[in-house]
C-alpha cells in the first residue's frame, strides 16, 4: 500500500471515530437531559402533593374587659437622722393608708413593704463622695390589688394630691389584668 493510501484510510477511520464520539456524546447528553427531567418532575410532583395540605400559624385576639387591678406607690422621705426620717415615713404612711381606706374601706388589702434606709454622703468637686454622712433617704412602697377596677383607677388619680399635704409620694400607673381566660372565646 502506498503512502497516500494509506493517510487516506487513516482519515477515514479518524473521521470515523470522531463521528462515533461524537454520536455516543449525544446518547449520553439525550441520556442525561432524561434522567434530569425525571427527577425535575419527581420533585415537581411532591410539592404539587405537598400544597394539598395547610398549616396555620398565628395568633387570636378579642377585647375583654379588665377584672383586677394593682396600684404601687412608693413614698420616700429624707432626714438628717434616721430616728427622725422613721418618724417622718410613718406620718406619711398613715396618710397614705387613710387616703385609700377612704376609697377602699378598712378591709382594703394593702400591701406595704419595710422600710428601705440609705445613707446619704457629701458630694465633693468632681463628684467624689467625700465620705461625710448629710442625712438618710428612707422609702416604703404600697401595693394595692382588687378586682374593683375602677377603684384601682381612682386611687391612682387620687394619690398625686397627697403631695399637697406633703407627702413625696411617686405614684405608679395602674396595672390592669384578665384573670379569668377560661371566660375568653379564645383557645
Amino acid at each position: 500500500m502506498s503512502t497516500m493510501d494509506r493517510q487516506s484510510t487513516l482519515g477515514h477511520r479518524q473521521a470515523g471515530a470522531t463521528t462515533l464520539g461524537l454520536l455516543l456524546l449525544g446518547v449520553a447528553l439525550a441520556l442525561g437531559l432524561v434522567a434530569a427531567a425525571a427527577v425535575v418532575g419527581s420533585a415537581l410532583e411532591r410539592i404539587k402533593l405537598a400544597g394539598d395540605k395547610i398549616t396555620v400559624k398565628g395568633y387570636a385576639e378579642e377585647k375583654v374587659v379588665s377584672d383586677a387591678g394593682t396600684w404601687r406607690a412608693t413614698v420616700t422621705v429624707r432626714a438628717a437622722d434616721l430616728q427622725s426620717g422613721y418618724r417622718e415615713l410613718e406620718s406619711d404612711t398613715a396618710r397614705v393608708v387613710k387616703m385609700l381606706e377612704s376609697f377602699a374601706g378598712a378591709s382594703a388589702a394593702v400591701a406595704t413593704s419595710p422600710v428601705n434606709a440609705r445613707p446619704q454622703y457629701e458630694i465633693g468637686p468632681g463628684g467624689v463622695q467625700t465620705g461625710r454622712l448629710t442625712g438618710y433617704e428612707l422609702d416604703r412602697n404600697f401595693e394595692l390589688s382588687s378586682g374593683d377596677v375602677a377603684l384601682i383607677g381612682k386611687v391612682a388619680a387620687q394619690a398625686s394630691a397627697l403631695i399637697s399635704e406633703g407627702v413625696n409620694i411617686n405614684s405608679w400607673p395602674p396595672q390592669y389584668f384578665f384573670t379569668d381566660l377560661t371566660r375568653s372565646r379564645c383557645g
